[in-house]
């Protein structure tokens, strides 16, 4: 499951490392403010955390986490992207999700 942090960067400290539930990523967003816009969450943030299974709610709002809307929607975006990859397809209709970070896509684009 997927969080992204609205108010702070992700370093150490900056977020929840239960026991029961591994870290499988950790991605801060390079930009010129760090922050980009992701349509998963309809709003700026500065990176995102990927869990095993998804947090609770006392600690999703303990470091200010934000889940992701539709991790199913994105999984299939992510899916259509490589796909047209594969294939030599140049553009997929108007979809706002970045090649490199499906879910996310920088302010100034």
């Amino acid at each position: 499951m997927r969080y992204f942090s609205t108010q702070r960067p992700l370093t150490p400290g900056a977020f929840p490392k239960p026991s029961d539930n591994r870290v499988i990523a950790v991605e801060n967003f390079d930009t010129y403010d760090g922050r980009m816009f992701c349509p998963a969450v309809s709003r700026l943030a500065y990176g995102y955390v990927d869990y095993e299974k998804p947090l609770t709610e006392e600690q999703s709002s303990d470091y200010e986490l934000i889940p992701q809307k539709f991790p199913a929607v994105c999984q299939n975006i992510r899916w259509l992207y490589r796909c047209s990859d594969r294939f030599g397809i140049r553009r997929i209709s108007n979809l706002s999700f970045s090649r490199r970070r499906a879910g996310c896509r920088s302010v100034r684009d």
